[in-house]
């Protein structure tokens, strides 16, 4: 092999290594990226219950209650239970008010979360 071939293979051995070393660290960005992204939407809610006027199980798991909107104030409070069966109502983690309004909560729940609304309310949960 000639001088100038090993420095040619050198050259492109030194290269090669470099193009490794820059996939990896964009690997590691972007994964990053997506673990800071989870964080955020777990933070700051990624879903919207729909409208409750009725006792319902918003989510059979583990998650946040991020905020809570007030749409009709009804008659009475309402309660959001950390609880996967309706009825349950031994772990309470926020009251619903009964006037008209947006409500940050920002309250995790170990178990699930549980809307119950009061006399005439309507609201709507964003949680994760």
């Amino acid at each position: 092999m000639s001088l100038s071939s090993q420095a040619a293979a050198a050259t492109l051995s030194q290269s090669s290594a470099s193009l490794t070393t820059l996939i990896t660290t964009l690997q590691n960005l972007v994964t990053s990226l997506n673990n800071a992204t989870a964080t955020y939407l777990n933070v700051n809610g990624s879903v919207n219950s729909g409208s409750i006027i009725a006792t319902t199980v918003v989510k059979p798991s583990a998650g946040r209650v991020v905020t809570m909107s007030i749409l009709v104030a009804g008659t009475s409070v309402g309660v959001i239970y950390d609880s996967v069966t309706i009825g349950q109502t031994t772990k309470p983690l926020t009251l619903i008010p009964n006037q008209i309004g947006i409500i940050t909560v920002n309250m995790p729940a170990s178990f699930g979360i549980t809307v119950n609304p009061g006399a005439g309310q309507q609201v709507v949960i964003n949680y994760s």
